[in-house]
């Protein structure tokens, strides 16, 4: 099979070295021209068959998607940068409040935003559960902080003051924090607080700087 760039190229090796695994390979490339050849069972041959079909499909449209300006991001490699098992549709919602546009394909990705601010969210994302582990029982209250956190790049300790303060939730008796409001009204609330107070900052920034 041939290749039309050598990113191309890396990213189809590094993804049949990964799925291929149960089977010996030996992989040669040439002048952006792949050969691939597979020993093993019959059926995992026919199984790493069907396989890199698959691959080489999915590299494909990423490279026409990339032409239209559109990142395509796998789960797994999603789930290493945020040191969990992420919620794809989660990190979609985070990036659509920062503006992208996003969906999500199967295990994939697909948004406008670029490799940079994915990570971020997804780093974001996975900080904020890491950090909530035993704060809260609340799901609810779990999406509202992590996805405050991601989409404003606040820390999820700063989120939880703001959101205290705003009464969107409380601790119970047990020190837990649960949820005042639908999570879904109380996080438009949030994220524009969350804002306001980044303005506020800078703000006090600069009218301490003119003080002398």
């Amino acid at each position: 099979m041939s290749v039309s760039s050598e990113e191309e190229l890396l990213e189809l090796v590094d993804a049949i070295c990964n799925k291929l695994s149960f089977v010996d390979l030996n992989i040669t490339c040439r002048a952006r021209v792949i050969k691939i050849h597979v020993r093993g069972s019959h059926s995992d041959v026919r199984r790493a068959a069907g396989l890199i079909k698959e691959i080489v499909s999915m590299s494909r449209r990423k490279s026409r998607l990339r032409l239209m300006g559109i990142n395509v991001f796998e789960a797994r490699e999603l789930s290493k940068e945020a040191g969990m098992a992420i919620s794809l549709e989660l990190l979609a919602e985070a990036l659509r409040l920062r503006g992208f546009n996003c969906r999500v394909v199967e295990s994939r990705v697909e948004t406008n935003a670029g490799e940079d601010v994915v990570f971020e969210v997804a780093r974001l994302i996975g900080a904020a559960y890491e950090g909530l582990r035993f704060e809260t029982r609340s799901s609810s209250v779990k999406k509202l902080l992590a996805l405050a956190s991601s989409a404003s790049g606040h820390d999820v300790w700063t989120v939880i003051g703001v959101a205290e303060e705003l009464r969107l939730i409380r601790r119970n008796d047990s020190g837990m924090l649960i949820p005042l409001r639908d999570w879904k009204q109380a996080l438009s609330v949030l994220i524009d607080a969350l804002k306001r107070a980044d303005v506020n900052e800078y703000v006090e920034i600069e009218d301490s700087d003119l003080k002398f």
